[in-house]
């Protein structure tokens, strides 16, 4: 479990969140959603060790993160970034190796056990094909699948995903939220950022919902996610309809207010 504890976060003059409450549950996917600027990707940071706290704490299973040590933390929380810059030509196999760190020791190298789990989770996201592949050549879509599987080689108890869906095509995004309910079903703890409400429709089991730094709502996606509250979120107005005849539903931010 991971959790948060009237945190306030940012950078040391500049406070970006106060006084925040958040839980990550096993085996649950949480999602985060806001607009640019809500500060998302700075509370990730601090959850995840990055950044320190400026008040408040941050729990790993009930013992404060910051007083355990970095392979520790690694063990059992795993990072997918929003972007990544790719400067040396490695091989996407070997980017996804690099997910086994937390589990080698200092002095040792990979071995037959460590390549299976990353094979395995490249064709978890059925990029194996790309195993042979320079990072650096291959599409922006198509890391941030590599990021996605070199975290699940680290075989971590939580993940944390800055917006996975970005970057992706429709296919793609599919698949990835089907990945992230899937992971939670399977009793991992993920934590994720969106902007499309539609994708914590589709597989979030509590959504949080985000703005300036704070709280607005928390909870269920149908109970949080309403015209209103959507519509404070991100400044437009907002139609939930239903889609299938099954409970799913999409969002739809109304052109009007912007004079279209």
């Amino acid at each position: 479990m991971l959790e948060a504890r009237a945190l306030d976060f940012g950078y040391r003059g500049t406070p970006l969140g106060r006084g925040l409450n958040l839980v990550v549950g096993g085996g649950e996917a949480l999602c985060v959603l806001g607009p640019n600027g809500a500060g998302k990707t700075s509370l990730f940071k601090t959850l995840l060790g990055l950044l320190a706290p400026l008040a408040g704490e941050v729990l790993l299973d009930g013992r404060p993160l910051f007083g355990l040590a970095r392979q520790e933390i690694a063990r059992a929380l795993a990072y997918v970034p929003q972007a990544h810059a790719a400067f040396f030509p490695f091989t996407v196999a070997d980017v996804v190796l690099m997910g086994r760190a937390a589990r080698v020791g200092l002095f040792e190298a990979p071995n037959d056990k460590d390549r299976a789990v990353a094979q395995a989770a490249l064709a978890k996201l059925r990029i194996e094909q790309l195993a042979s592949a320079p990072y650096t050549q291959i599409s922006g879509g198509e890391r941030q699948l590599v990021l996605i599987a070199r975290a699940l080689a680290q075989e971590p108890r939580c993940l944390v995903m800055d917006e996975p869906t970005a970057n992706l095509d429709l296919g793609n995004q599919a698949r990835v939220l089907a990945e992230i309910a899937g992971l939670a079903a399977e009793g991992l703890s993920v934590l994720f950022s969106t902007h499309d409400p539609d994708h914590a429709f589709r597989c979030a089991d509590r959504v949080a919902l985000m703005k300036g730094g704070r709280l607005l709502a928390a909870g269920a996606p149908d109970a949080v996610m309403t015209s209103a509250t959507l519509g404070a979120l991100y400044g437009v107005e907002v139609e939930i309809v239903s889609v299938d005849g099954v409970g799913r539903k999409v969002c739809a931010s109304a052109l009007r207010t912007f004079g279209m």
